[in-house]
């Protein structure tokens, strides 16, 4: 599966575009894996491709760059700050199972969306509410819209659109991912 996706924090940070491609499922420790290769473009920057074994859980056992390869915590490092949109895909199963239990969680629409070369169902939720910190601040959760995707032939279910806009005792921040390609396998 080949994923496009383009991405905004608060305006600046990270703004660019994630293409990936899961080449296969090797088997690492025991654990049915993902061997992925990705590239991240950032807005006027050098792309970076790497490509990376990684566990369902987003646990990574190697990652490949530039010729080099890297294992434990420096190529988990590298992942996790390359790889955050792929994660949301990766664990798209529980990020839905989860939505179901957000307060006042509302279906908005549902719609037929081409993303590529590929027909997308897709069922948009939205859902606000107020949390708890552990230091007795609050969060103002003023947005959570997701866009859960069913590809016909798929029995799994892939995240579209998932945007965040939360206020804080630090300000107001915002989270924007898009799903704008995917290429059935």
């Amino acid at each position: 599966m080949t994923l496009t996706m383009d991405s905004e924090s608060n305006g600046k940070g990270i703004i660019g575009t994630w293409t990936y491609s899961v080449l296969g499922r090797p088997i690492v420790n025991g654990i049915k894996s993902y061997t992925v290769q990705f590239v991240m473009q950032l807005e006027d920057e050098e792309s970076l491709p790497m490509i990376a074994t990684v566990d369902p859980t987003g646990k990574v056992s190697s990652i490949s760059q530039y010729g080099q390869n890297f294992t434990g915590a420096l190529a988990q490092s590298l992942y996790s700050a390359s790889a955050s949109p792929f994660m949301i895909e990766l664990q798209s199963g529980q990020l839905l199972s989860t939505a179901g239990f957000l307060p006042n969680l509302n279906l908005v629409n549902q719609t037929t969306l081409t993303l590529g070369s590929t027909s997308v169902s897709v069922t948009y939720y939205k859902a606000k509410f107020n949390v708890i910190n552990c230091d007795n601040s609050q969060t103002t959760i003023n947005d959570i819209t997701i866009g859960q995707g069913k590809v016909s032939g798929v029995s799994s279910d892939i995240i579209t659109y998932y945007s965040a806009s939360m206020t804080t005792k630090d300000g107001t921040f915002k989270f924007t991912y898009k799903l704008t390609s995917v290429t059935k396998a």
